[in-house]
């Protein structure tokens, strides 16, 4: 894959537009030297010479965006992004993490949490049980107790 490519998978089609109208603006300043116009030219038939199809049109969030998602904080965010849980990318200093990602851990931890108080569930019933069982109480008062 072309550099430019995968450096606009994390740009929007209106911030292409905003560098397109700040690289016109340089070539109309009479300090920008003609080796300099030359690469501003080039690079910007590269920005409309690249379709929007080459470009992954996922989204892509901000830590801040992504950790609020998650209620966590943004600092345990980036350690999981360390601990390779999220796909990440750079653009500049700047991360971006993909909201997919963010919605399979959300859905795989509340799924997670779901199946953690179903086995207490369970094992509280079980133990409830056991202590009717071993008190050797009847039925019906097993059940008003909420031990059955």
């Amino acid at each position: 894959m072309n550099v430019l490519v995968e450096a606009l998978q994390v740009v929007s089609p209106g911030d292409r537009a905003r560098v397109k109208s700040k690289l016109d603006e340089l070539m109309q300043d009479r300090n920008t030297s003609a080796e300099l116009r030359r690469a501003i030219e080039q690079f910007k038939t590269n920005i409309e010479n690249c379709d929007d199809s080459d470009v992954n049109q996922e989204e892509w969030l901000t830590p801040n965006q992504a950790a609020n998602k998650l209620m966590m904080s943004r600092p345990m965010l980036m350690k999981l992004v360390r601990d390779g849980r999220f796909t990440a990318t750079k653009v500049g200093a700047h991360n971006r993490i993909l909201a997919s990602d963010v919605e399979e851990y959300a859905t795989a931890r509340l799924r997670a949490a779901e199946d953690l108080r179903d086995a207490r569930a369970r094992a509280s019933q079980t133990r409830s049980s056991r202590i009717a069982d071993q008190l050797d109480v009847d039925e019906a008062l097993a059940e008003e107790l909420g031990l059955r």
